[in-house]
């Protein structure tokens, strides 16, 4: 669908966010071959995926007729991908963003089981008293 919307002159502009379970960088990869502007991977905060569009709906999208096509390399398989540079940097930009965000979300998480394991520590400390206090 992305690459139908993109090779079409009369559509070409839209802006089109992949959202996938996909992480791979070589799933990034074909997004950019396929001309997506923008790859969210799932799940997302809803405020995430917003911030994205806002920074789609804000941006022009930049088409390029005459792309150079670029040569990468990535995992020792060679990948040509014809995007213009503003769809390259906003590619790599998002899928930046979306590992930062991950990230974010990890230590939040992180932050939250330290408190269970904590709140754990305390009850299970609490129960050995109890215990010694009913062997006696």
């Amino acid at each position: 669908l992305c690459k139908a919307l993109k090779e079409d002159p009369e559509l070409r502009t839209i802006p089109f966010i992949l959202l996938s379970t996909l992480s791979e960088p070589q799933d990034i990869i074909r997004g950019l071959h396929c001309g997506a502007d923008n790859y969210v991977t799932k799940p997302y905060e809803a405020s995430f995926l917003i911030s994205r569009l806002e920074s789609l709906l804000t941006t022009p999208v930049g088409v390029s007729d005459d792309a150079e096509p670029l040569e990468v390399t990535l995992a020792g398989e060679h990948y040509t991908v014809n995007s213009s540079s503003q769809q390259v940097l906003n590619l790599l930009v998002s899928t930046f963003e979306n590992a930062v965000e991950k990230n974010n979300e990890l230590i939040k998480t992180n932050q939250e089981l330290t408190l269970a394991k904590e709140q754990l520590t305390i009850w299970n400390e609490k129960l050995e008293k109890l215990n010694g206090e009913l062997e006696r």
